[in-house]
């Protein structure tokens, strides 16, 4: 169930920074996304907590945190993008990282 959950939000990932940023204004961009119990099919319930992970090789690494709605769904808004950066997620579900 790790392993599944950890494959949707990496490809969640990938569409969501597959964006042209060939001009040099700051992009900003909102991640999205649902945690969801692939064993059950299900989403994996309310209140769970959701951090985003950005570094880079020239700053320290940035945390922000929120947590999933009813829906099991969860959004970071206008989260500056840059072709250099690392981005992460990580969630905390019964006693869990993942």
């Amino acid at each position: 169930m790790i392993i599944r959950t950890f494959v949707v939000v990496a490809l969640l990932l990938f569409f969501l920074f597959h964006i042209d940023t060939s001009f040099a204004e700051e992009i900003e961009i909102d991640i999205k996304g649902e945690i969801v119990n692939l064993t059950q099919g299900v989403g994996a319930g309310e209140m769970i907590s959701v951090a985003l992970h950005v570094s880079s090789l020239d700053s320290l690494r940035e945390t922000e945190h929120t947590f999933t709605d009813s829906n099991s769904s969860f959004q970071f808004e206008s989260v500056g993008y840059s072709p250099e950066n690392l981005y992460g997620l990580s969630t905390y579900i019964r006693g869990l990282y993942m």
